[in-house]
């Protein structure tokens, strides 16, 4: 497969009309143009997908006629002309645009661009399909930096948010309709009202009733059948605008001036009620692109963004994983690169909604964490944005608990184990540490699929790569461990030490990890091997009958660790973090009377740096 990202990024390179800033348009169309490559041929007699889903690249109802630009004044004619002439003439001018030859000239035609600017401001209540065609005219020419100036003078802007604003209102006024509708049919059904004659019986009042409801719901489909025509047009018209002013706000002047015509409110709303693709993409776009701001996150945030994405990331039933059991898309069921397209832009605003605390207690609150952890095992394709944004919300301890609920835990760990590189992924490794910190999901980890196995299996890793983030993990599952018996010590005697053994087979092999030091990638992987001996005590050294009450003496013996440890606290031998580890270790064996003995006996206390206390731990 065609890697989008490069590609896009070498036709920008390539392509001096087209700025660095458009670079995601440019993925935008790459992916659908992919999309479109690879749907399946359409049947006969039947749309294909691409057709129906996609950019929003042509107007279906253009004129057939061929126009010209030596007929541009007999265009501007029929813009005057009442009915369908405007319409013809704006789209025989928007036929003009789509050749880019034609742009330079169109633009400085000073009687156009006013008559085009006239007609969007005194007439977009009129005729959709002529305020379509003028927005689009307006477009064609807002793909060039060069031209905002110009665009700018004949108030391409303002007029844009104006008719936005006059979309929201359309769209508050069908919502009224629709709830007066089902309402009027409610009251048919239970009989409520006056229409009926009381003196009549019940037969004919039944006859009454069954015929004013056949009547009104005929009227009623004639209403909906009217009001959905008027709804695709009227997000033609929005997706289009959006498109204008996404393309205008480079300018952060600009940008700042919608934003001061309540441009996020506007936004949010059609998101809740967008159903087509295309518009639900530009939408998302949009919105990525001014939540990079920290006003815009926070406002976006208050204003509920998050409740109208939910909709947007599909939830996989277990009953079949393969397919989202709710996505929005175009009339009808969209194309699965149409419906992974808005997955993917929804994925990406979130990630930038998720660096505010606030966001990510929403996103929780709002249902994402299932959401996303079936994303993680079943698309492969939104992966990595799905791991960068279960690592925002993994590092919030109330989200940490709520992973258990879910199959993070064996994804993760199939992914970990499964890896075929030497190194983790940073946010593959990150969010393994931040759940590994959690008490159920450390437990979960260290038996995963079975008892012990999931720490043997990590241990087995980390020996061979001898990766940082991979042995990070394994010394939150000692902390884990650690702190249990720290508990179970204040417990009522008796109660024993349920992890017993879990670490036995490991002890020989941290223990060798640091006599070959010189192995590791870097000081970070020696403070994590270091930090994880630091939280083994007595009770997780292996057992024998032969030995039935193991000491450290012996592990130490065998591996001469003492002599290492030594070496790591002659001053400026090691850095910092790794004097602490080796102190904390020490402590520890200062726990076992045996291995406290042979440390006593060693040249071990001679090399601590002066005024450094070591104590066993309490």
């Amino acid at each position: 497969a065609t890697n989008l990202e490069e590609l896009s990024e070498q036709i920008v390179r390539d392509c001096k009309y087209i700025p660095s800033s458009r670079l995601h348009m440019v993925e935008q169309a790459l992916m659908v143009l992919q999309g479109r490559v690879a749907a399946a041929a359409p049947v006969k007699g039947k749309k294909s997908g691409a057709e129906t889903s996609g950019l929003i690249v042509a107007d279906p109802r253009m004129p057939h006629e061929k126009a010209s630009m030596d007929q541009v004044d007999e265009y501007l004619e029929l813009m005057y002309e009442e009915g369908g002439g405007k319409v013809r003439g704006t789209g025989l001018v928007l036929q003009l645009c789509t050749d880019v030859a034609n742009l330079e000239s169109l633009i400085q035609n000073g009687s156009l661009m006013a008559l085009l600017s006239r007609l969007l401001d005194t007439e977009y209540k009129k005729s959709l399909e002529m305020c379509y065609n003028v927005v689009r005219v307006f477009l064609s020419f807002a793909n060039f930096a060069e031209m905002h100036p110009l665009l700018a003078q004949y108030k391409a802007g303002a007029l844009t948010m104006k008719v936005l604003a006059n979309e929201v209102q359309r769209a508050v006024l069908r919502a009224k309709d629709s709830a007066a509708m089902m309402d009027e049919e409610r009251r048919l059904l239970t009989g409520a009202g006056e229409e009926f004659d009381p003196s009549a019986d019940a037969a004919s009042k039944e006859r009454e009733r069954d015929s004013a409801l056949k009547a009104f719901r005929k009227k009623r489909q004639l209403s909906l059948t009217k009001q959905e025509k008027l709804r695709k047009w009227s997000e033609k018209v929005t997706g289009a605008c959006y498109m204008l002013l996404m393309n205008l706000a480079e300018d952060i002047s600009v940008e700042r001036k919608m934003l001061k015509k309540k441009l996020l409110e506007t936004l949010v709303g059609h998101l809740r009620g967008a159903k087509s693709v295309p518009l639900v993409c530009c939408i998302l776009a949009f919105l990525k692109k001014l939540a990079t701001v920290a006003t815009n996150k926070d406002r976006l945030v208050d204003l509920g963004v998050i409740g109208a994405l939910a909709n947007l990331v599909p939830a996989f039933s277990a009953q079949n994983p393969g397919q989202p059991s709710n996505a929005r898309g175009s009339e009808g069921n969209p194309e699965p690169f149409a419906a992974d397209h808005v997955t993917s832009l929804a994925l990406r605003l979130l990630f930038n909604l998720s660096f505010d605390a606030t966001a990510r207690d929403e996103m929780v609150r709002s249902g994402f964490l299932p959401r996303l952890v079936g994303l993680l095992g079943t698309a492969p394709k939104h992966r990595a944005a799905t791991i960068k944004l279960l690592y925002h919300l993994s590092a919030e301890d109330k989200a940490k608990a709520l992973f258990t609920c879910t199959d993070a835990i064996p994804i993760m760990m199939q992914m970990v184990l499964n890896f075929g590189g030497d190194v983790l992924p940073t946010e593959l490794g990150a969010f393994a540490v931040n759940l590994s910190w959690h008490p159920r999901n450390a437990q979960a980890m260290a038996h995963y699929p079975k008892k012990n196995q999931g720490l043997y299996e990590l241990m087995a890793r980390a020996e061979a790569k001898r990766d940082p983030l991979l042995l990070k993990i394994v010394r939150n599952l000692s902390n884990w461990t650690y702190n249990l018996q720290v508990n179970s010590g204040e417990s009522p005697p008796g109660q024993a030490y349920e992890q017993r053994g879990l670490w036995g087979r490991h002890v020989d092999t941290l223990l060798t990890m640091l006599d070959h030091e010189s192995q590791m990638r870097d000081e970070d992987a020696l403070v994590e091997v270091l930090g994880t001996l630091g939280n083994l005590t007595v009770q997780d050294l292996p057992r024998t009958t032969k030995d039935p009450t193991p000491k450290w003496s012996t592990f130490l013996r065998g591996h001469g660790t003492i002599p290492i440890l030594s070496k790591y606290l002659v001053p400026e031998m090691a850095q910092l973090d790794v004097v602490l580890e080796v102190v904390i270790f020490i402590g520890q064996l200062l726990c076992d009377s045996s291995a406290a003995t042979l440390i006593a006996a060693s040249s071990l206390p001679k090399v601590t740096p002066p005024n450094t206390v070591i104590a066993a731990p309490s």
